[in-house]
């Protein structure tokens, strides 16, 4: 079976496919939770993303290398800074990450094969529900809350809508 490769997309193709796991960490860390709260769930991103590197398909390998998370990164902060400043709360995040999704979905169903978009589906699942998972939701100094709070549930909701097309 032949997977896809980067080889066989164009940077703007690929820079798609990269992005939209970042787009996807910022909108469910961005949905509830303290600043502090924020800070992990984006550590946890670059933690999970990169380790996309061990992964069996290849081009998720290739978007969990250490210079395409720098890109991805980049990438984001020019898009999310680039907005206005009034739009650039939660739903405007949750927003961005679901036109990316929907992006990377389709040029996958178009340029991959049903293995292409199946790795990818999981990769970018696994990024958002271990950001979501990295930090208590509605606690006080660590004490109670939830792991997984009711908007980023719905965060989780809309990727997975958005990756099953």
């Amino acid at each position: 079976m032949k997977l896809l490769s980067r080889a066989e997309l164009s940077d703007e193709q690929y820079s798609a496919l990269r992005d939209a796991p970042h787009f996807v960490a910022l909108a469910v860390s961005s949905a509830a939770g303290s600043l502090v709260d924020e800070v992990r769930e984006r550590a946890a991103a670059n933690r999970v993303i990169a380790e996309g590197g061990a992964h069996e398909h290849p081009l998720v390998r290739e978007i969990a290398g250490t210079d395409d998370i720098k890109e991805g990164q980049r990438a984001i902060r020019a898009a999310v800074f680039a907005r206005d400043p009034g739009h650039r709360g939660a739903s405007d995040k949750e927003k961005l990450a679901i036109e990316s999704l929907r992006r990377a979905v389709a040029l996958l169903r178009d340029q991959g094969g049903t293995h292409d978009l199946a790795a990818y589906q999981d990769f970018v699942l696994k990024v958002a529900r271990g950001v979501a998972a990295a930090a208590r939701e509605g606690d006080v100094l660590g004490i109670g809350g939830e792991v997984v709070g009711d908007a980023e549930r719905a965060v989780l909701e809309a990727i997975e809508a958005a990756l099953a097309g």
